[in-house]
Formats: C-alpha cells, structure tokens, sequence
C-alpha cells in the first residue's frame, strides 16, 4: 500500500495533490528563513524597505503565481 492510497482522488489527481503537499511542506520550511533573511539580515544593514503586509502579499502572490503555472505544467508531464 503506497501512501498517497488514502487519498480520494485518481491517479493524476492523487499525483498533483501529492506534488502539492511536497511544495507546502517545502515552503512551510522556508518562511521563517525567508523572514529572517528580509527583516533580520536586510534590516541590519539598512537594505529593506519592505513592510511585513508588502512582504506577505508578495508570498501569497507567488504561491498563486506557482499554483497557476506549476499544476497545470505538472498535469501535463504526469500525463505525457
């Protein structure tokens, strides 16, 4: 039994919610680092100029930008 079985979709459904799962575990990892790099190291040195709320929206906005391009590209190599 593989572990995407438990999931209640087919097989290419099952792939893409398995590459989504990966890709928000991944960035889950790699907010605090992404913050910390922005507002720690940025901010020492007198290089930032972003506020948290511009900082946020632009995180939001390249999830849906990846979303939007990385799926339906993902499809269609599990396809071909």
């Amino acid at each position: 039994m593989r572990l995407t079985d438990v999931l209640p979709f087919g097989g290419m459904g099952r792939d893409l919610m398995l590459i989504v799962a990966v890709a928000a575990i991944s960035g889950v990892v790699s907010v605090p680092f992404s913050y910390w790099r922005t507002f720690g190291i940025e901010v020492k040195f007198g290089f930032n100029r972003t506020t948290r709320a511009l900082w946020l929206a632009d995180l939001v906005k390249g999830v849906l930008i990846g979303a939007a391009l990385g799926l339906p590209l993902a499809a269609v190599v599990i396809c071909g």
